[in-house]
């Protein structure tokens, strides 16, 4: 399990690699977000997920190559300035 948070990379990385991985099935995404998200950030996930805009789409795979795409180019970012927050709130 990860004590620390990741780094922008390193959640590029994970976008590009969920965008071949993942298949929308629960597994693919446990077995992708099992090496980097700590179960008690997975339970955080799970509690907030109810609450997300009827709109949020998660299969969406155009969403997410667009995402990954904004935040490979704001590279290198510093994860504690408001760009990458708002990366991350997207």
């Amino acid at each position: 399990m990860r004590s620390k948070p990741i780094d922008v990379s390193t959640f590029c990385s994970l976008v590009k690699h969920g965008d071949i991985e993942m298949t929308g099935k629960a597994q693919a995404w446990k077995q992708v977000s099992g090496r980097y998200v700590s179960d008690d950030a997975k339970a955080d996930i799970a509690r907030k997920l109810p609450a997300l805009s009827a709109g949020f789409d998660q299969d969406d795979s155009e969403k997410w190559k667009d995402l990954g795409t904004r935040a490979k180019s704001a590279l290198p970012l510093d994860p504690t300035d408001d760009a990458a927050l708002a990366l991350v709130r997207q």
